[in-house]
């Protein structure tokens, strides 16, 4: 495992935080990503063009996570 044989409660919760909300953001930011393709499509626009609408929620993902991380690996 990356974390250790045998990791603390709170090293395996900040762990799974940052994994989860890093992963939704790099789901979310990929191109190939279905719904964001046919979202593009339908409403003719280009697949880069809808990132500057998307950043915002994204960056706020990405700061939770971290926050959430942060906040489980010291109260655990």
């Amino acid at each position: 495992m990356l974390i250790g044989p045998h990791p603390d409660f709170g090293t395996l919760m900040s762990t799974t935080a940052l994994a989860y909300g890093f992963g939704y953001v790099g789901m979310m930011l990929t191109p190939l990503h279905t719904c964001f393709v046919v979202t593009g499509e339908y409403f003719k626009t280009g697949i880069f063009g809808a990132y500057r609408y998307i950043i915002g929620p994204i960056a706020m993902i990405a700061v939770c996570a971290l926050m959430l991380g942060g906040i489980y690996r010291i109260a655990f």
